[in-house]
C-alpha cells in the first residue's frame, strides 16, 4: 500500500511518525532491557528522606534500533534521512496505584512479539513519537511506538492506549490479547467535574473524557470526535462554574487531556509541545 494511502486509511494522527527500522535486543550489564524493567524515573524526595507516596513506578521494554527511516508525508520532514543514531525503542507504561497488574501482562505481550522481530532482525514499520534526549552526556533518539506493523504494513502490535487516544485507526492484531490497560471504570459514580488526576485505568484517559466518550476501550476516537468531547466538557466546566468562561473551560480540557497522553505514553512531545524537524 502507498505510504500516503496507508496515512489517510488509519488516520494516523499528525503528531505521529512512520518509521521503516530494523529492531535488535538490547541489554544492560548482562541482562536484557528487552524485558520488562523497572524505567528510571525522578523520585519526589522530602528533607526527611521519605518519598512521594503517590509517586508511579513505570515499567517498559525497549530494543536497540539498528537504522531507522521517516516514511512521513508531512512537507517539514520530506526528504529525511535516516534517525540520528543511538536509536532506542522505548515502551514504557505507568503501573498505577493500586499496581494494575494487566499493565505488566500488556509488556510481557509485547515482548513476546517485538522480540522474536529483534532476534531476526527483520525489518518493520512503526507508528510512533520520536523524541530527541540526552543520556550521560550523549544525545540518543528514543521511538515510543503507537503501533507495530510488518513491511507490508500488517499490524504486529498495537499500543492498547494508542486507538482510545485517537492516534490512529486500524484493526487488531489477531494474536494480540491484551487491547486495554486495566478495567474499565465508565465514571458513573462521579459528578459532572471530575479532578484531573483520575484516569480510566482501561485507556489512561482522563475519567471525565472516557465518561463523554460512552465507546469501549478497543475502539478508536476520531478527530471530530475528539474536538466535540473537549467542547462539550469546556461547556460542562462553564456551567458548573469551574472556569470563567468555556474557552478557559477548552483550553483546560486540552491541557488535561494532552498531560494524560504524556503520561501513559511516557513521551514530553506527547503534550503536543510541537513536531520533531527533520535536520
Amino acid at each position: 500500500m502507498d505510504i500516503m494511502k496507508f496515512h489517510k486509511l488509519h488516520r494516523i494522527r499528525p503528531e505521529c511518525l512512520i518509521f521503516r527500522a530494523t529492531l535488535w535486543p538490547a541489554f544492560k550489564d548482562g541482562w536484557s532491557l528487552s524485558h520488562p524493567h523497572h524505567f528510571p524515573i525522578p523520585l519526589q524526595v522530602y528533607d526527611d528522606g521519605s518519598l512521594d507516596d503517590f509517586a508511579e513506578d513505570r515499567i517498559g521494554i525497549e530494543y536497540r534500533v539498528e537504522w531507522a527511516h521517516a516514511m512521513d508525508t508531512a512537507p517539514v520532514l520530506a526528504g529525511v534521512n535516516k534517525v540520528a543514531n543511538p536509536c532506542v525503542l522505548t515502551l514504557t507504561l505507568p503501573t498505577g496505584k493500586p499496581f494494575q497488574l494487566e499493565r505488566v501482562q500488556v509488556l510481557l505481550e509485547a515482548e513476546s512479539i517485538l522480540t522474536p522481530l529483534a532476534v531476526s532482525h527483520e525489518p518493520c514499520v512503526i507508528v510512533g513519537f520520536l523524541e530527541p534526549v540526552v543520556e550521560y552526556g550523549h544525545q540518543i533518539t528514543r521511538i515510543v511506538p503507537a503501533a507495530v506493523l510488518t513491511e507490508e504494513l500488517s499490524p504486529l502490535w498495537v499500543h492498547p492506549a494508542a486507538l482510545a487516544f485517537g492516534l490512529l485507526d486500524c484493526e487488531w492484531p489477531e494474536g494480540q490479547h491484551h487491547r486495554q490497560l486495566g478495567e474499565m471504570d465508565d465514571g458513573a459514580s462521579w459528578g459532572i467535574v471530575i479532578p484531573a488526576d483520575f484516569e480510566d485505568p482501561s485507556t489512561g484517559l482522563p475519567l471525565w473524557y472516557a465518561k463523554h466518550r460512552k465507546v469501549p476501550p478497543a475502539y478508536p476516537c476520531t478527530f471530530e470526535h475528539h474536538g466535540a468531547l473537549l467542547n462539550a466538557y469546556a461547556e460542562v466546566l462553564h456551567e458548573a462554574k469551574a472556569v470563567d468562561s468555556q474557552t478557559s473551560g477548552f483550553l483546560r480540557a486540552v491541557s488535561e487531556f494532552q498531560a494524560a497522553r504524556q503520561k501513559i505514553f511516557g513521551w514530553v512531545g506527547a503534550s503536543d509541545r510541537g513536531r520533531p524537524r527533520a535536520a
